[in-house]
């Protein structure tokens, strides 16, 4: 496995070009507590969804604090299909990041 961080900013779209040529899937991070930025986490998704298609979840970061969004909430913001996986996750614990690997490949193994 390797895994590769990009930032979100459209200024770093040449980088999300390259990796997407071998890509075999996608985790995107999103900041729950910031939901302005899931907007542009939105964009970022479309540019991935071209043909064919990469599979993807999502990963809701923050998700243990109490003034976050809902899931529900972020589904609907991100526009994504009720079949694309949401793994809550706290990104500052390794124990946290690892379940959403593992979960995340085992889920790629099933389909």
């Amino acid at each position: 496995i390797q895994l590769f961080g990009t930032p979100g900013q459209a200024r770093f779209s040449f980088m999300r070009e390259i990796l997407a040529k071998d890509m075999d899937g996608l985790l995107m991070l999103v900041d729950l507590s910031n939901p302005a930025t899931i907007d542009e986490a939105a964009n970022v998704l479309v540019e991935y969804q071209k043909d064919p298609p990469i599979p993807y979840a999502i990963v809701a970061n923050k998700s243990d604090l109490n003034s976050v969004m809902k899931q529900h909430e972020l589904r609907e913001q991100l526009s994504i299909p009720k079949d694309i996986h949401i793994y809550l996750c706290n990104a500052t614990d390794q124990k946290s990041v690892r379940e959403v690997v593992r979960r995340f490949l085992r889920d790629l193994a099933k389909n």
